[in-house]
């Protein structure tokens, strides 16, 4: 049977079913007991389980065909004398991480007999994933079965049985390497591969892949172009000028995108909307010092402005969206 969930951003917890293979009851007794599904098979995949990840549109994903090809080359699985593949993928706060990591779980399913995301953003919303994969590989019987670090212990050994060697496990959003060590969560075993999605790839051991700004500006103007549906948008110079100002970040880009769509401005009017916001965020905000930082505010907070304007209810949500993001790290 397959199970959809709600997804809403980066900052959601735990991992929902992807595609369900079976069903799972709880019982109370006094004693108790993790057992593996009667009817599961190591070689019966669990399929993607991407959970509460950020819903990404694949016709909306715009180039990064390179850095696909060369995570593919790391984390295919094959050979157990490589040991267990780990990739981290780093760059600033929406540059494209969540969704380069998806985007390969998606095009490269069939490489995995099973996929699962974890939010790394704290050791609680880490746990709180391995909990829910935990539920959905066991059946579970007992209400205190899964308390502490049981699921993480069990799912770890699941996870290094050798007859269940070719799956991926993504943790998204690991931006504050100080707090915990991710490595106490890998499975140990010689076999799997790993995502790491992070701002501190130089604090996390692994296959380094930085993320950088999209350098060519016809993939900028193709983000704008397709989220704000003006098919002529690589032929407006003042759409070329926004996909400048924004400097490649695609989260930026896709902002102004819905933003001009929504509010069927011209790409002119968004620019001269967005550079007068952006000096008063400059002087309002003067703990954002990085660039990218700055334009990605300047886009939500124009967005943020218009819904407050025209549906309160949803600005509410959106501004709860943002301060979320600002204290997980996506801007620091």
């Amino acid at each position: 049977m397959a199970s959809q969930g709600n997804f809403s951003g980066d900052n959601n917890y735990g991992v929902q079913l992807g595609v369900n293979r079976g069903s799972f009851t709880t019982n109370h007794y006094h004693v108790p007991v993790v057992k593996q599904k009667e009817d599961f098979s190591f070689h019966k995949p669990f399929g993607v389980c991407l959970g509460q990840a950020p819903r990404i549109d694949p016709e909306l994903f715009i180039g990064r065909n390179s850095e696909l090809n060369e995570m593919k080359e790391v984390l295919k699985p094959g050979d157990s004398s490589r040991g267990q593949r780990r990739l981290v993928l780093g760059g600033v706060g929406g540059i494209g991480k969540t969704q380069l990591a998806i985007i390969y779980a998606e095009r490269h399913h069939n490489m995995y007999d099973s996929i699962f995301w974890l939010n790394a953003s704290s050791e609680a919303t880490l746990n709180n994933s391995f909990r829910s994969i935990a539920e959905l590989v066991f059946d579970v019987q007992g209400p205190d079965v899964l308390e502490g670090r049981q699921a993480l212990i069990h799912v770890h050994q699941w996870l290094s049985d050798t007859k269940n060697t070719r799956w991926l496990l993504i943790f998204d959003n690991f931006d504050n390497p100080n707090l915990f060590k991710i490595e106490n969560y890998y499975p140990p075993g010689s076999h799997g591969a790993l995502v790491i999605t992070t701002r501190r790839p130089d604090l996390v051991a692994g296959i380094d892949i930085r993320i950088q700004p999209l350098q060519n500006v016809e993939e900028s103007l193709a983000i704008l172009q397709t989220r704000s549906k003006q098919e002529n948008a690589k032929y407006d110079p003042y759409a070329k000028k926004l996909a400048t100002r924004l400097d490649g970040l695609p989260l930026a880009l896709a902002t102004a995108g819905a933003y001009v769509q929504r509010r069927s401005f011209t790409f002119k009017g968004y620019l001269q909307e967005y550079e007068k916001q952006w000096k008063i965020d400059s002087r309002r905000l003067p703990q954002l010092p990085e660039y990218q930082d700055r334009t990605l505010y300047t886009t939500w907070d124009l967005s943020y402005a218009d819904l407050e304007k025209n549906d309160p209810d949803a600005a509410s949500f959106y501004e709860l969206d943002l301060l979320e993001t600002l204290q997980n790290g996506c801007m620091k």
